[in-house]
Order: C-alpha cells, then structure tokens, then sequence
C-alpha cells in the first residue's frame, strides 16, 4: 500500500499495555479484570508486559522510517487538548471543517466505547517492570526526537 500521509497516534505504554491486556483477557473493548487477576496471574501479566513492550516499541519505530510527511500525535495531548490537537491534526491532513462540525466532535468526544476507570488499589507494575517500561518509553521518545530534528512537522 502507499499513502501519502501518515499519523502515529502514540500512547503512554503504561496506559497502552494495560487497556491493551483488559481488551485481550476480556475480549471486550470496555471489559474489566478483577485487580486480584494481576497478583495471581503475575507471570502471565509479565510476559505479556515484554512482548506488548516489545510490539509498541517496533510499530512506534517503524512507522519513525515512513518516507511521507508523518504526523505523531501523543494520546494523552488529544485527550487533555482536544480543540488545539484536533486542530493541528486537521490542519495535516489539510481538512477544513466548520466551527459547527468542530464543536460537534468536541461535544461527543465521549462515547459508549470508552472502559470505565477502574480504581487498583495495589502496584500492578513492579520494580523489574517498571525498570523495562520506562527504558522502551525513553529509548523511542529518543527516536521521535531524532526523527522530529531531521523532519520540520
């Protein structure tokens, strides 16, 4: 396939492992995992932390060698910014939307397909994970910044 354009919408892999995890043990896009699953199923839980890790470290770096103009859009900037991200993101694809049509999206940017937040009253990432979370976190932050100094975005 080629496209033109691309967007790499990327997620804080903490948040990204664990909706990910939920999706697949529930097969449901809004199911939840009773918290006591993570103790009881710690080596399960841990393998699936490095192969996902693994997985969102290569699509994240991968899609970093797309010869097209690429557009990285941070999850959690379009949530806390939805106007200003969906914006600039508009503005990429070169679309022109009318203020109504702006204000509708803005308005139902809440649906029924959104998990509920679920309170966990203990650390589902211990040391060893966390330790591997953040080094995937840090060494593709630096790969976006690299790509972001040889690309004017």
């Amino acid at each position: 396939m080629h496209y033109d354009k691309a967007i790499l919408l990327m997620r804080n892999p903490y948040d990204s492992m664990l909706a990910d995890f939920k999706r697949r043990k529930t097969k449901s896009h809004v199911g939840m995992i009773d918290p006591p699953f993570f103790k009881r199923k710690k080596t399960e839980w841990k393998t699936f932390a490095s192969e996902y890790l693994n997985t969102w470290f290569k699509i994240g770096t991968s899609w970093l060698k797309f010869t097209g103009p690429l557009y990285i859009l941070q999850y959690e900037r379009l949530k806390a910014n939805t106007r200003e991200e969906l914006e600039k993101l508009l503005r990429f694809l070169n679309v022109t939307i009318t203020e109504k049509q702006l204000r509708c999206a803005l308005a139902n940017k809440k649906g029924p397909f959104k998990r509920p937040t679920q309170q966990i009253d203990f650390e589902i990432f211990d040391d060893e994970m966390k330790t591997m979370i953040d080094g995937y976190w840090t060494r593709l932050e630096r790969e976006i910044s690299r790509f972001r100094n040889r690309h004017i975005m």
